[in-house]
C-alpha cells in the first residue's frame, strides 16, 4: 500500500490498483497502462464538494516504474474527464484533467528503521536537526505491491481549479448563465453595490445624463 508523507489535504483511499515490487526491474522501466473501474476512478475525487466524474469520465493512465536503490520510480500521465459544478452560474461543465506524475517511494519499515537510527546518531549532535519524511518531499510503500490509486488521486487533484468555477474559456457561458440565473435588475444592483464609494457622484452623473 502507497501512502504520501506530503501535504494535510491529501486524503488516503482504499486502493486495489497494485504493481507487485518483485515484477519491477532495476536496469529498466516496467511500462503499465492502468484500467480502473468507475468505483476505483470515483475513490479519486473523494470528498470534493464542487467536481464529480461525468458518465463517460475517459480515463487514461500510462505509468513507468522502476527500482533505484531500495526505491521505486514512479512517472507517468493521468488524463481524466471531470463534472464541475460552478458556484457562480451553477450550472455543470466537463473538465478535462491531463496530468504527469513523478515519485519516489521508499520502504515504510526501512524508512522508519532507518529514521530511528538516524535518531539514535544524532543524540549528541547539539543541533539535534534531522530530515523529516516532509522535508525529503517521499512517498511510501508497505508489503510487496506498489499501489497506485493514491498517486494517481494525487497527481489530479494538484492539476483541478482551486476554485468551483467556471474556468476562464468558459468565461462567457458563465456570464451569461450566471446572468440568466440572477436576472438582470439583481446583476445590475450587484455590480453598483461593489463600485468603490469614491466613484458613487460619479455613477450618480452618469444616470442623469441618460
Amino acid at each position: 500500500m502507497c501512502h504520501s508523507l506530503v501535504g494535510p489535504s491529501i486524503i488516503q483511499v482504499k486502493t486495489v490498483i497494485a504493481v507487485p515490487l518483485k515484477e519491477i526491474p532495476r536496469d529498466s522501466s516496467l511500462v503499465k497502462d492502468i484500467q480502473a473501474t468507475r468505483e476505483e476512478l470515483e475513490t479519486l475525487l473523494d470528498g470534493l464538494e464542487d467536481f464529480s466524474l461525468p458518465d463517460d469520465p475517459d480515463f487514461s493512465a500510462r505509468v513507468r516504474l522502476q527500482r533505484v536503490g531500495d526505491a521505486v520510480r514512479v512517472a507517468g500521465d493521468v488524463e481524466l474527464k471531470v463534472k464541475l459544478k460552478c458556484g457562480r452560474c451553477l450550472e455543470f461543465r466537463e473538465l478535462y484533467v491531463d496530468s504527469q506524475m513523478e515519485y519516489m517511494l521508499v520502504s515504510h519499515s526501512e524508512w522508519l528503521e532507518e529514521g530511528q537510527q538516524g535518531a539514535s546518531s544524532n543524540d549528541d549532535d547539539e543541533d539535534g536537526l534531522a530530515l523529516t519524511a516532509e522535508d525529503l518531499d517521499l512517498h511510501y510503500f508497505e508489503g510487496e505491491d506498489i499501489e497506485l490509486l493514491n498517486l494517481l488521486r494525487e497527481a489530479i487533484l494538484l492539476e483541478l481549479p482551486q476554485y468551483g468555477v467556471c474556468p476562464d474559456d468558459l468565461r462567457k457561458e458563465c456570464d451569461k448563465s450566471y446572468e440568466a440565473n440572477l436576472g438582470k435588475e439583481a446583476l445590475k444592483a450587484n455590480e453598483e453595490a461593489a463600485i468603490d464609494p469614491r466613484w458613487a457622484k460619479l455613477m450618480e452623473l452618469k444616470k442623469k445624463s441618460n
